[in-house]
């Protein structure tokens, strides 16, 4: 029996990897990587998926793809959520690709999706789970999160002619018998398969970017035949012509670098938003509803941490909001919130707010842009896949049935865990901050062992006060 490994990625870096389900939808991607501008030399055809574990892993095989624009890996997963996370587990142990593709044919779900779309998935659920009886959403299985996002570069570099939208998983067909309640449950959602949502779900505990583009090959519902509509051949054609032209498109504004080195997660995203820089945008869009339904701009308030308000001025960058007044807002919300801890806001009126803000300045939104303030789709992802942990980390109240359980830690937890990460960042020649402490969390491991760092900040009510009481200068 061979020795266990780490789902943590290592070994051979690659530009991508590229799944499929099945020889008739991996196939087709070997033969676009032929064409210009990756010039492949691999032969395709499903005898040159040479079986790169036969023994460890019935059902996947696989072929490694030198190309102009960096190595790259296409594995046949086989059919299904465990066939694709197991694949994909295995390939994760000897491989570090930078990002990761789902490429075939689906479903098509929605009401207005035709055979022969093609879709990016910004967003991937579990089409059949269902824990709601115990507050979850639907989609959501405890303990992950409420569902998960396709990369916002991946995104960027799609194609314009393919649609965007959620994608579902399951091991059950959509079915003329369940579709109207699928499309119920989950409205937004424009495609369903068998894959899609456990490959997300692994690449997100792997930290890699991942990202759906399958084309439907037939509809769920009445109109839906026993046999693929226009043929998985085409769907699948269709589908690899779309993943290769997002590489190309990918690889002009992140070119591979064969010879970089470093850690386990390589990623063409740039940096994201800090931890404060979202905080700050929940309370934005806050202080602009609370203001709205009738609150006294004019109250007096407290002043802003000068981490915050040096994350916001850089997360705005070049955007049409007045920096001066955002913050203001922001400090009118602090305000409020310490003034009555019963206010909360849920996600569903976040996007409403921030979408009136975007529709307002003129901001692009969609296509994988980041623009602050960002969706709350963002927001919960940054915040373990809960909005109220989001909430928590302002100081607003979470719905009832969904708060996650927190440890209790005294006032000598929250002085040794400042200390600690102090004496980490010094060793590194790195500053005692906010987003120094949240990052250390991350990398040390000490998440749930440590404090986070809005719970710092809330016991002692700011973060500069929290490191006086630790004697931190």
């Amino acid at each position: 029996m061979s020795r266990a490994r780490s789902l943590a990625p290592g070994g051979t870096r690659l530009r991508a990897l590229i799944i499929a389900a099945q020889d008739e939808e991996i196939v087709p991607v070997l033969a676009a990587l032929r064409a210009e501008p990756f010039c492949a030399t691999t032969p395709a055809t499903a005898e040159s998926l040479q079986s790169i574990f036969p023994t460890e892993l019935r059902g996947a095989s696989g072929v490694n793809v030198p190309t102009n624009l960096g190595p790259m890996l296409c594995l046949r997963t086989g059919i299904g959520l465990v066939a694709t996370a197991s694949a994909l587990g295995w390939a994760l142990s000897r491989y570090r690709p930078e990002v990761i593709i789902s490429a075939g044919s689906a479903g098509g779900l929605a009401a207005d999706i035709r055979v022969g779309d093609v879709v990016a998935g910004t967003r991937y659920r579990y089409g059949r789970a269902d824990a709601t009886v115990f507050g979850y959403a639907p989609g959501q299985v405890p303990g992950a999160p409420e569902f998960f996002e396709g990369d916002a570069a991946l995104l960027a570099a799609v194609p314009d002619n393919a649609r965007r939208g959620e994608v579902l998983s399951s091991d059950a067909f959509v079915t003329a018998a369940n579709v109207e309640d699928t499309r119920t449950r989950f409205p937004d959602a424009l495609l369903t398969d068998m894959e899609s949502t456990a490959a997300a779900h692994t690449a997100a505990l792997a930290g890699i970017p991942f990202l759906t583009i399958r084309s439907a090959s037939d509809l769920c519902g009445p109109q839906a035949g026993i046999d693929y509509h226009i043929g998985i051949d085409e769907a699948a054609d269709l589908s690899a012509r779309a993943v290769t032209a997002t590489l190309a498109r990918l690889a002009e504004t992140s070119p591979w670098h064969g010879t970089a080195t470093g850690g386990a997660r390589a990623r063409s995203l740039p940096p994201r938003f800090s931890h404060l820089a979202l905080e700050a945008a929940i309370l934005y869009v806050f202080g602009r509803v609370h203001t709205t339904e009738g609150d006294d701009a004019a109250a007096p308030v407290a002043p802003l941490d000068a981490e915050m308000v040096a994350d916001v001025r850089r997360a705005l960058g070049d955007s049409a909001l007045d920096a001066d007044e955002v913050l203001a807002c922001i400090a009118r919300a602090h305000s409020a919130i310490a003034a009555d801890p019963q206010l909360t806001l849920t996600a569903k009126q976040y996007d409403a707010e921030r979408l009136a803000v975007t529709e307002l300045t003129g901001a692009e939104s969609g296509r994988g842009k980041l623009t602050w303030p960002p969706t709350s789709q963002t927001v919960i992802k940054r915040f373990s896949g809960y909005w109220n942990e989001a909430l928590q980390a302002v100081g607003l109240a979470v719905s009832s049935g969904r708060k996650r359980g927190a440890l209790k830690f005294t006032t000598q937890d929250y002085v040794d865990a400042l200390r600690s990460h102090a004496i980490a960042a010094r060793r590194n020649g790195k500053n005692v901050s906010y987003n120094g402490y949240v990052e250390w969390l991350a990398d040390s491991g000490n998440q749930g062992t440590y404090p986070s760092g809005a719970a710092i900040r809330q016991r002692f009510g700011s973060w500069s006060a929290a490191l006086a009481e630790a004697g931190i200068s």
